[in-house]
């Protein structure tokens, strides 16, 4: 007899623990391959925002900006196609990596953060440096 938890319909028989704890991730269908900037971003950070889209979308892939998740945290870069999340990070502190890991492990998708270099002024650096971390499929 299926049940309601969490307001998800659940088969008892088949029910998952994990699935019931995991966060919807939040995008208006509208928003796909459109860039978005927030008020707080550094200049070198949307660059860098920029340019992944960029690869990405050059890749034919469905890719998300600025996406939510809900009531946790909201994602630099979402690509839909291959169920990755894309973190900027100007930060180096390992501690806000690895609190980041445990909020965006919550939505169930793969989590690649990318360290942006601290003193880079070069367009052609920055884009070899972010692309070496897009996942193709």
């Amino acid at each position: 007899m299926p049940t309601v938890k969490y307001g998800r319909l659940i088969e008892e028989d088949t029910w998952d623990p994990d699935a019931v704890y995991k966060k919807a991730i939040m995008f208006d269908v509208d928003d796909i391959g459109k860039l978005r900037i927030r008020g707080s971003e550094s200049l070198r950070h949307f660059l860098a925002k920029s340019i992944l889209m960029y690869y990405l979308l050059r890749l034919k892939h469905r890719v998300v900006c600025e996406v939510e998740i809900a009531g946790c945290a909201v994602i630099d870069v979402f690509d839909i196609d291959t169920n990755v999340m894309y973190e900027l990070e100007t930060e180096r502190s390992i501690a806000n990596i690895m609190r980041n890991k445990e909020k965006y492990h919550q939505a169930g998708v793969d989590l690649v953060i990318i360290q942006l270099p601290r003193h880079t002024t070069d367009i052609g650096e920055m884009a070899d440096y972010v692309k070496r971390f897009i996942r193709p499929d």
